[in-house]
């Protein structure tokens, strides 16, 4: 005789489902935050939102470039031995092509491979027109430079992309 009280196991079958689909949907949203917050590519650009808000003075600052003629031209040296140091050198020069002593020049260095990883020092100068500093690259590949050189009142901003090679091993 069958107990009035238990029921087949066919009405099992739906909310077994539909706890399995929720179930799924859950795990598979919690592994795309997981893979998505841990991507050392994945970058934000600092301060993005108040950038966007005063683009009128980035391009008020286009023109002062304009204005000013300087140029910076960027040399990054071979890695030091074994480490992923490398030493960053500039050259400021005025619209004849004169060297401008006497700048503050900071520059923001990062890898597009890992562009969360930002880098930044201030270079020394080291006379006629010719700043230095020290940055470790730890990965290869195309580096964006941002530089802000200040002389005076005047302030100039630069952005250089170059490709940096990997690191040479002790001995090579």
């Amino acid at each position: 005789m069958t107990n009035p009280n238990t029921r087949p196991k066919r009405y099992l079958f739906w909310p077994v489902l539909l706890t399995g689909l929720i179930g799924t949907h859950i795990i598979s949203v919690v592994t795309m935050v997981v893979v998505a917050t841990h991507d050392r590519s994945f970058a934000v650009e600092p301060d993005f939102y108040q950038k966007g808000l005063h683009y009128e003075q980035a391009l008020d600052q286009r023109r002062e470039n304009a204005r000013l003629g300087w140029s910076l031209r960027l040399e990054v040296g071979p890695p030091e031995s074994g480490t992923y140091r490398r030493s960053v050198t500039c050259r400021l020069a005025d619209r004849d092509g004169q060297p401008l002593p006497g700048a503050k020049i900071e520059v923001t260095a990062f890898a597009y491979l890992c562009a969360s990883r930002i880098k930044s020092c201030v270079l020394l100068p080291q006379g006629g027109g010719e700043y230095t500093g020290e940055l470790e690259f730890a990965d290869p590949g195309k580096w964006e430079f941002r530089f802000v050189a200040t002389r005076g009142a005047e302030t100039y901003t630069s952005v250089v992309k170059q490709e940096i090679g990997g690191v040479a091993a002790a001995g090579d």
